[in-house]
């Protein structure tokens, strides 16, 4: 698995008790991105809102460091991203791994927003090179993929 400033619904979900203005702002996005007959997301802001709630812990990915523990995976983060998906939440993960006993899990971060706009080429050098090595390792071992 390769993820690239990837967002955690379920730690964003999880501070909604205590950070009242965080489940506001999260519905108002929701309810200008969202049409439940034509999109761009077809989906209804206020179930969204209630499937974040009541899954937060199962959509925490740190919650999934078990599951995660015998794959490669290659986390990328921005300095300059959102909490919810910077490099504290990618570091979080990373050690939930090591904890667990995985040893294939990389952090590579960028001193860039999300979109990595100041470091494409690195990224894609961060990407191939894990392709290569991390990821290839693992897909020459595995003699009866699915």
């Amino acid at each position: 698995v390769a993820a690239a400033a990837a967002w955690n619904p379920g730690w964003v979900a999880g501070r909604f008790a205590a950070h009242q203005n965080e489940l506001t702002d999260a519905l108002s996005y929701y309810q200008a991105t969202t049409n439940a007959t034509s999109g761009p997301i077809r989906a209804n802001p206020y179930e969204l809102i209630r499937d974040m709630h009541d899954h937060a812990k199962q959509w925490d990915y740190v919650s999934q460091a078990s599951a995660l523990k015998g794959h490669p995976l290659l986390l990328i983060a921005g300095t300059a991203d959102t909490p919810d998906e910077g490099v504290e939440r990618e570091t979080q993960l990373q050690q939930a791994i090591h904890e667990k006993g995985g040893n294939q899990v990389q952090l590579v971060s960028f001193d860039d927003d999300e979109s990595f706009s100041s470091h494409r080429l690195a990224l894609a050098d961060s990407l191939v090179e894990w392709l290569r090595t991390d990821c290839a390792k693992t897909q020459a071992g595995q003699t009866n993929p699915k």
